[in-house]
């Protein structure tokens, strides 16, 4: 397949940008209570927050809501299966899979063409270019198929999550028996 090259690109860009994410002192169950939009998930990154938050205002809250749950060694198609079986605390947010399809397509969208980790995001993408920087050498991709790249990806990508009762480490990993 085609894409087979960017995939240690991935697994270093994933590698290198952790996403941490605080619940703030209410933690998020207390979400449903507000009925309004009240930022609850707080970043280390700020520049990545306002981009998670361009795609969906409450994206943060999401990844905090799915790093709760235990999604060890499942895929992206799984995790979004196994949480669009709960219901979300978030006003006006769908718990549908194909809600959470998207949003998760536009994320992985945002990190191959829009550098979402430390750029801030204006909501367009430019080209569909991108450029992938090894030590010694440039690559150059331009995507025709980004739905095939990024379902390819959605089968071999899980999410790490470390947590405790306030904050969670998320990291998206390449699972160990991937097959492309």
């Amino acid at each position: 397949m085609e894409f087979i090259n960017i995939i240690p690109y991935l697994r270093d860009l994933f590698k290198e940008n952790p996403i941490m994410l605080t619940s703030n002192e209410h933690g998020v169950e207390s979400i449903a209570s507000y009925g309004q939009f009240r930022k609850l998930i707080s970043m280390e990154n700020i520049v990545l927050e306002c981009n998670l938050r361009m795609i969906e205002s409450y994206l943060p809250e999401i990844l905090f809501y799915i790093g709760k749950e235990d999604i060890k060694d499942k895929n992206i198609y799984e995790i979004i299966k196994l949480c669009s079986n709960k219901k979300f605390p978030f006003p006006s947010v769908s718990n549908s899979k194909r809600f959470l399809e998207f949003k998760m397509f536009y994320l992985f969208e945002a990190i191959l063409f829009g550098e979402i980790f430390k750029t801030v995001w204006k909501g367009q993408w430019q080209n569909r270019n991108f450029v992938i920087k090894r030590k010694a050498s440039l690559e150059y991709y331009q995507m025709y198929n980004t739905r095939e790249l990024i379902s390819l990806l959605f089968n071999i990508i899980s999410i790490y999550a470390s947590r405790n009762r306030r904050e969670i480490k998320m990291q998206f990993v390449l699972l160990e028996n991937y097959n492309i």
